[in-house]
């Protein structure tokens, strides 16, 4: 259905600003809009209390928890900026690094390889899920891979398999020193997340450093 405005048409969907015709925004992309905000206003309230606190681990608890906030910021632009429900993930991956990187204070270099002949296309409400994980064992590798004051490599790499994929996060710090993973929320967090996609995870120890791979059935 078309209004009328004078002696024009307005087609459905579109508003007048002045002398241009603008799209009229959806339901889905008004909402977009308020997630958006909301995760904005969110972030700079958690930010104002971490500088507030002068208790360390508080001001820790609370920095970890604005970088979780920013993962999931980044999730929602890709799924904002995808149109066909699916995500790029060498591409999300990286976006979400650079993100996670500010909380490493600068200290450790994060690398990220997802090259590869064909880009690996997840699907939209997959993509969540691997944001939790990422930033989970990405932000365990900057706190715990390397003793304090002590710089360190991080890398992430996103590699096809015959079943899938997989995501692999590897250090060259201190390495697991026969402490069982699986005991904190972040391990049990990974844990669940991963059973929820189907797939299997394991840690390594390199000795030195650290490898956690997480394979991915999918296509």
């Amino acid at each position: 259905m078309s209004m009328m405005s004078g002696s024009s048409m307005i087609p459905e969907g579109m508003a007048v600003l002045g002398s241009r015709t603008l799209p009229v925004p959806t339901a889905a992309e008004e909402a977009d809009h308020r997630i958006a905000n909301s995760l904005q206003l969110v972030s700079a309230l958690i930010g104002m209390e971490a500088r507030r606190a002068k208790d360390p681990h508080a001001r820790a608890a609370l920095e970890s928890t604005l970088h979780r906030v920013a993962a999931v910021a980044g999730v929602h632009r890709h799924l904002h900026r995808s149109t066909e429900g699916a995500v790029d993930l060498g591409a999300y991956v990286g976006e979400l690094v650079r993100q996670l990187a500010l909380g490493c204070a600068g200290q450790h270099v994060i690398v990220v390889d997802a090259a590869g002949d064909r880009p690996i296309n997840v699907e939209a409400g997959d993509v969540s899920s691997l944001g939790i994980i990422v930033t989970e064992v990405i932000l365990n590798a900057c706190k715990y891979a390397y003793p304090a004051g002590v710089s360190g490599i991080v890398t992430l790499s996103v590699q096809r398999t015959r079943g899938g994929y997989k995501l692999v996060v590897e250090d060259k710090g201190k390495g697991l020193d026969g402490e069982t993973k699986g005991r904190g929320l972040g391990s049990r967090l990974i844990a669940s997340t991963a059973e929820r996609l189907g797939a299997s995870l394991w840690w390594e120890n390199l000795r030195p450093g650290t490898r956690f791979v997480l394979a991915v059935p999918c296509c």
